[in-house]
Parts: structure tokens; C-alpha cells; sequence
């Protein structure tokens, strides 16, 4: 009832104040996934539009705009045709085509992964291109289609970063302040287009951080910069520098700052787990991984790697409660150390045909490890079983 009552005050222009948006007007990833897949673009459509609406009139801020659209940062390519749909029977509503773009950007993403460029194959650069440009073409459209587009110039920030644009970002960012002087969610975007790993530096980060103190951003906010600048001391220390302990106390100082991102995936709370293990120190990580779990129990990098920490730190049961459940929740690590774990026989009981069923489920995600010893479990006649190995991160 009071999801209806608040899409007809959105569609009628009335204003709800934060709290009442936050709770009646913002859509979950699962619910736009249902109005998609059932085809109900008109409802969808309306309420997206009202959602830009209201922060063009300012009853909502640029923050609570961004939060409400992040309901498209889907990765899942069968959802291409309930976009395309939506776009061909709204082609002139800007919430359609930002969406649109939106998702494709994530299907970039996922194309390219997070491992460092070094490690990043040509086709997986290629696939995120092709895509990436899918998404540039809804967000270029999408700038006529209505008054204050600020979404789509984050948007095409964070594409710009991707395609190593940066030329393009810091005109992005001053076309952003020109539409709304006071935004914060592109500030925060170029803040991290700044980092050394994109070609900027940490003085030019310390400068940046003193334009936007002039710009009436409250403490929170200026927090949350000032905590992207300690992920940059954070990736110095522990990738340029191996400087572990600097790495440390910055990823440390990183979740003070920024506590509603510390413990995020691949947040500074995870990473300081993941520098522990490095450091063999498996039972200072176990608990930081707790954390990060505790609030998102389903990540199963995380998991797995309590769970190989647990093995290291002796731990043998919790950890195989924790290496199964990432393995079923399809972790290509926890199913390559599971089948390792029963073909070896000594944490779980010895059991070839588990193994062979777990290094397969590993082996059919392209885990290359898993795809050489598959040959060896599968000979019944071999005696060389392997111990498990270390983690990948």
C-alpha cells in the first residue's frame, strides 16, 4: 500500500522528504530484475523518471539519485533484451536509457574482471571495450533527454577511467559542478581517477581535496575522500613499496574514515585480511574476515579465504565448513582446494570420486590448476597427490 501511494505522489510531483524515499520509493536489484523480466516497463519507467525528477526539483539529493539507480549494476547478460525492450517502447525517457547504459558499463566490468592488467588478457580488454562502448552510446542520447543529467556524467567518468581516458574526466567533473556546484557522487568518482594506478599521484589527490572543501560538502563526505587518499597509501605501501605494515595501518586508517565501506568487498577491512595472509598471518586475518563477512555472509571471496586461513591456522573444521560453502556457492578456488582436500585425504576423509567431482566444477570455470591435476585424479593407477596450494589473490 504504501509503495503505491508513493509512486502516484512521485508520478504527481509531490515531494517525499530523505527518509520517505529511502523507504518507499527506492526499488531493489531484485525487484527491477521481477519488473523487467515481466515486462512492466511502464511501471518501471515512471518510477525512475520520477526518481530523476524529484532531484531535479531537489527534493532529493545527488547521493540518495545515485543509490536509487545502482538497482541496474547487473552483471547478468539474459537481462540485454528486457532493456533493449524498455528502450524501444520509452526511446525518449532518460531513466531508460541511462539504465540501459548503466547495465552494459557493468557488463564491461565484469568482461575486463579485477585482476591487474598485467594479468588481464587481450580478449577480456576487447570484450570490456566493445561493451563499454555499447554503454557510451545510451549515455551520449541520454544528455538531450532531460534537464540536470549528472548521472550520466558520472557515468561516463567512470567509462573514461576504464578506457584510460583522462583527458576527458576532469571536463566531466567541471560539467558536473557546473549542473549542481555542491555534488559530491562525481567528486568521489574523479577522486579515485586521480590515484597513481590511474596515472595520478597522491599530491594531486591532497590538492583536489582542498577544492572540494570549498565546495560545502558535509564532514561525511570529506571523510570518504580523505579515505580514498589512505587507499592510495594503502596500494602503495603494499604493491610499490612491500610495505606491509604501512599497508596496514593505511587500510586501518582507510575503515576509520569510511566505516559504511570497510567492510564492502574488496573493501579496506577485506584487503588488510588478504596483506595478513601474504604475511602468513592467518590468524590475525581470520577475524578481520569475520567482519566482512558478517556483513555480506555471502561473499565468497571472503570465505574462502577465512576458510584457507582457518586450514593454515589449524583450524580444520571451521575451515572446511567455510571452503564448502564457497565452493558451492561457486568460488573456483574453494572447488579447486576441496577436490585437492579429498584427493589428498587428510583434512576429509580420501575420496578420488569428490575430488574429481570438484576439480571438474573448477576446471569447467577455467581454473587452470584444477584442469592439470583433473588428469591425475582420474588415473586410478597414481600415487602422487598433491598438497593444497596457496591462495590466489
Amino acid at each position: 500500500m504504501w509503495q503505491r501511494i508513493a509512486l502516484l505522489a512521485l508520478a504527481a510531483g509531490l515531494s517525499l522528504n530523505p527518509a520517505a524515499f529511502a523507504r518507499e520509493s527506492s526499488l531493489s536489484q531484485a525487484e527491477v530484475s521481477s519488473l523487467l523480466s515481466t515486462h512492466r516497463y511502464a511501471e518501471l519507467d515512471a518510477r525512475f523518471s520520477a526518481i530523476q525528477q524529484m532531484y531535479e526539483r531537489g527534493a532529493i539529493n545527488d547521493e540518495q539519485l545515485r543509490d536509487a539507480f545502482r538497482a541496474f549494476y547487473f552483471s547478468t547478460p539474459a537481462l540485454a533484451p528486457d532493456f533493449d525492450e524498455w528502450v524501444k517502447k520509452f526511446p525518449r525517457s532518460y531513466a531508460a536509457r541511462l539504465a540501459r547504459g548503466i547495465f552494459y558499463k557493468k557488463l564491461g566490468e565484469a568482461a575486463r574482471g579485477n585482476a591487474f592488467a598485467s594479468e588481464t588478457s587481450d580478449e577480456q580488454f576487447a570484450g570490456m571495450e566493445r561493451l563499454l562502448g555499447v554503454a557510451s552510446a545510451d549515455f551520449d542520447l541520454s544528455l538531450s533527454l532531460t534537464g540536470k543529467p549528472l548521472l550520466t556524467l558520472l557515468h561516463q567518468l567512470t567509462v573514461a577511467q576504464s578506457l584510460g581516458q583522462s583527458a576527458e574526466e576532469r571536463a566531466l567533473l567541471d560539467r558536473s559542478i557546473a549542473m549542481d556546484p555542491n555534488n559530491y557522487v562525481v567528486r568521489y568518482a574523479y577522486m579515485y581517477t586521480l590515484q597513481s594506478r590511474w596515472g595520478g599521484s597522491l599530491e594531486q589527490m591532497k590538492q583536489f581535496l582542498k577544492e572540494c572543501r570549498k565546495a560545502h560538502l558535509s564532514a561525511d563526505q570529506l571523510r570518504s575522500l580523505e579515505a580514498v587518499m589512505a587507499d592510495e597509501e594503502a596500494f602503495t605501501a603494499r604493491y610499490v613499496e612491500h610495505d606491509d605494515d604501512a599497508a596496514l595501518r593505511a587500510y586501518r586508517k582507510e575503515a576509520k574514515l569510511n566505516p559504511k565501506r570497510s567492510c564492502t568487498p574488496c573493501g579496506p577491512i577485506e584487503q588488510a585480511a588478504d596483506t595478513l595472509v601474504e604475511e602468513a598471518k592467518y590468524g590475525d586475518a581470520i577475524p578481520l574476515y569475520s567482519k566482512v563477512l558478517a556483513h555480506d555472509p555471502k561473499d565468497i571471496d571472503a570465505l574462502y579465504r577465512r576458510g584457507f586461513s582457518e586450514l593454515q591456522d589449524r583450524r580444520p573444521k571451521a575451515a572446511v565448513r567455510d571452503i564448502r560453502r564457497a565452493a558451492e556457492l561457486g568460488n573456483p578456488d574453494a572447488e579447486d582446494l576441496l577436490g585437492k582436500m579429498y584427493l589428498v585425504g587428510t583434512t576429509l576423509p580420501q575420496n578420488r570420486d569428490k575430488a574429481i567431482e570438484w576439480l571438474t566444477k573448477a576446471a569447467n570455470q577455467g581454473f587452470e590448476p584444477s584442469k592439470a591435476l583433473l588428469e591425475l585424479a582420474k588415473n586410478r593407477n597414481a600415487s602422487l597427490l598433491p598438497q593444497p596450494g596457496t591462495p590466489r589473490f
